[in-house]
């Protein structure tokens, strides 16, 4: 079992590994992980959100909350979709979402809700370090659900009873994105020819695992090749977008021909729909 520091250094490392000084919402300053979506400073995931992105929420709401809170119980995925969608899958309903092995793997079973409030934790969570690393705030793991820190609680002077910094006035929103944003994104995969997916999965193929990592490196001459594209922006899993239960870019169990625009309504957690986050610097009123 991972101890505290570790899981702790794995948040600080993964989801907020930047350092924001004078300004806050330019191409510069781009949240770990995205890229510039629009000329007016909303970034866009380059990946979906993994199981390891997931498992750092769920490590995070437990000890905050308590195990058996409704908030930590609330942000747990479904893990028995496999099995729902075939019974040669089962075994995944016991290993895809904590086994190590696929951590790189996108997060399923889970709702358009809990997508949402993933993204909520995210921009606390990013403002709370991005304070820290500036030396606004002090760090601190000792706080429970009555005193932890929130945007919201800084803002009004609620969190420590502190006066929020006047050179800090913006803060990252993270939420899912809308139609034309996610669009946008597309155009620009199809742009580079490059990012999508488009693989569709047989279920006659038994018990083997239909998805895809969020990130697929290549190599050339030995040397990792990295593109700056939105990966598997089509395929792979459909995407929850801002629009209530709303998926676009199809997913494996679509015909490779018609991921691309495919858009549809999924109203309960399944195996085959995930999601990526929009970011902007929002400035508070």
């Amino acid at each position: 079992m991972k101890s505290k520091t570790t899981i702790t250094l794995a948040i600080l490392f993964l989801i907020f590994g930047f350092t924001i000084r004078k300004k806050h919402y330019t191409k510069k300053y781009a949240p770990p992980g995205t890229m510039l979506l629009t000329p007016d400073s909303v970034f866009l995931d380059e990946t979906e959100v993994r199981n390891l992105d997931w498992i750092e929420y769920t490590w995070w709401t437990q000890r905050v909350y308590g195990k058996n809170s409704n908030e930590y119980k609330n942000c747990l995925p479904d893990t028995t979709v496999w099995g729902k969608l075939s019974a040669d899958l089962k075994y995944l309903d016991t290993s895809y979402f904590r086994n190590k092995q696929y951590r790189d793997y996108p997060i399923v079973g889970i709702s358009y809700e809990q997508a949402t409030a993933f993204c909520k934790w995210r921009s606390d969570r990013v403002f709370e370090y991005t304070l820290i690393a500036e030396g606004i705030l002090d760090w601190n793991m000792n706080y429970d659900a009555s005193n932890c820190f929130t945007i919201e609680r800084y803002f009004k002077g609620e969190y420590k009873n502190l006066k929020p910094n006047p050179n800090f006035f913006h803060y990252p929103e993270y939420r899912l994105p809308t139609k034309e944003e996610w669009t946008k994104a597309y155009n620009y995969n199809a742009s580079k020819k490059a990012g999508n997916t488009n693989v569709q999965y047989n279920l006659t193929e038994k018990g083997k695992l239909p998805l895809l990592p969020v990130f697929m490196e290549s190599h050339t001459n030995g040397k990792r090749k990295i593109k700056s594209v939105y990966y598997n922006i089509s395929g792979n899993v459909s995407e929850y977008c801002l629009t209530l239960n709303e998926t676009l870019g199809g997913s494996i169990l679509d015909h490779y021909l018609e991921q691309n625009n495919k858009t549809q309504l999924h109203d309960a957690p399944n195996a085959f729909t995930g999601f990526r986050a929009a970011c902007e610097w929002k400035k508070w009123k």
